[in-house]
């Protein structure tokens, strides 16, 4: 039975066919890296641990849904009530869990062809709406120039695009109101949000990114493909409800030349790493556009296991300024931080932090955990991920493989490379 606090439950409408995309299986089920489009959007929602149920809304006949492993997924629960449309389908599936779920549930309706949601857009959209009244959705402010077309295909008028924001998923309502406000507006509706605003009721926008983007034409498939792939930009802290949002970083800015620079010469501190025959990991820090301090991974040689290049490069930053606060300084890094390199930036009060290539097995600026999204700790940096990746991953991936060439790989580094470096990790 439901217990009195409202729960998180997920919701994921997967009974389309997906006809713009021009292929005959049903989109949810196109293949990326190996996975249907609906298991990577499933697994953000698996993997928070606030989301206390997820359901997905399939055809009566869908026949494909077997022919995969869903065995990954412990809040997983398959509703074969899917409807002629989006609406439909996800009023069905409403009406399906009613026993399951309180009026005051949250639920989360989310598209099964959006695999790209990342952990931090869902915690903000968690934290931004757990105590609002009505509820909201991700979206973005549209930044293209939109024109309305006449009926000749000729430019009938310039819209303006002052305060226009593209419409992303999830979208989050309690369920009472949504199943309410969708019986109301009918099957036509286009999504939740409609719905509720149909009520008169005026729904919150928690502002999104583009990496969030929905497979609806062929060509969306490479993107989602080259995003999940790649070393997308973290994103600033999740809000939880009460925190101020003034008191926690934007979302992070976009990859500037200045951040591929710094990080160039993080590169050539981590090549220094190489040639002492140390783990490749380099890191500078930077202040008003001027190295204070550098460093390059060095435990072994050191016989000191807190000896990473980012604590490295603090220490002689620290020792330059004479302050071991670093107020208003970047971290350049090659590896995404690990737990004691991110300890050391906090206290050190770094104000933002580039790194190149993800650290699946160690890093917690969203792989393994996101510690700076974690509103409880009492300093947050701007964290930016994936500046130069492939060089940094392959910077790393030469010197193991390299290592095992020559039999004198050691088990005695703690530092571990990246997965897309070095497939043969696991």
């Amino acid at each position: 039975m439901p217990s009195d606090r409202p729960r998180f439950i997920a919701l994921l409408p997967a009974a389309g066919v997906g006809a713009r995309v021009g292929v005959d299986t049903p989109k949810q089920y196109l293949a990326i890296h190996g996975r249907p489009l609906l298991w990577h959007a499933l697994q953000v929602f698996e993997r928070e641990a606030r989301i206390a149920r997820v359901y997905v809304v399939l055809s009566p006949t869908d026949k494909v849904w077997a022919e995969h492993d869903w065995r990954a997924f412990g809040k997983l629960s398959v509703l074969r009530c899917g409807g002629a449309t989006r609406a439909q389908s996800v009023l069905n599936g409403l009406r399906a869990i009613a026993g399951e779920v309180t009026a005051d549930d949250w639920v989360l309706v989310h598209d099964a062809a959006r695999p790209c949601l990342t952990p931090t857009l869902l915690q903000r959209l968690l934290c931004s709406l757990a105590d609002d009244p009505i509820g909201g959705i991700l979206a973005v402010p549209v930044a293209d120039t939109l024109k309305r077309a006449g009926a000749d295909g000729r430019i009938a008028a310039t819209v303006p695009r002052a305060d226009i924001w593209s419409a992303q998923t999830p979208q989050m309502f309690r369920y009472g109101l949504l199943r309410a406000a969708l019986e109301q507006a009918g099957a036509e509706v286009t999504d939740e949000a409609s719905a509720v605003e149909a009520m008169g009721l005026a729904p919150r926008l928690v502002e999104s990114d583009r990496s969030n983007l929905k497979v609806t034409f062929a060509d969306d498939l490479e993107v989602a493909a080259w995003r999940l792939g790649a070393d997308t930009p973290a994103c600033a802290p999740a809000l939880e409800a009460g925190a101020d949002a003034r008191s926690l970083p934007r979302p992070a800015s976009r990859i500037s030349p200045e951040d591929e620079h710094f990080m160039r010469l993080a590169l050539e501190q981590a090549r220094l790493a190489r040639a002492a025959g140390e783990v490749p990991v380099g890191a500078v820090v930077v202040r008003d556009g001027e190295v204070i301090g550098a460093g390059w991974n060095r435990p072994i040689l050191s016989h000191d296991p807190t000896a990473h290049a980012e604590v490295v490069a603090l220490r002689e930053a620290a020792r330059r300024l004479n302050n071991y606060r670093l107020t208003g300084c970047s971290l350049y890094v090659t590896l995404e931080p690990c737990t004691l390199c991110t300890g050391a930036i906090f206290h050190a009060r770094i104000a933002r932090v580039v790194y190149g290539a993800r650290e699946p097995k160690t890093g917690v600026a969203g792989s393994v955990l996101n510690l700076y999204a974690e509103p409880r700790l009492n300093h947050h940096a701007e964290i930016v991920g994936g500046v130069l990746a492939e060089q940094c991953a392959a910077l790393v991936s030469d010197f193991f493989a390299a290592r095992r060439l020559s039999g004198k790989a050691s088990a005695r580094e703690d530092r571990d490379q990246p997965e897309a470096a070095d497939p043969d990790a696991h």
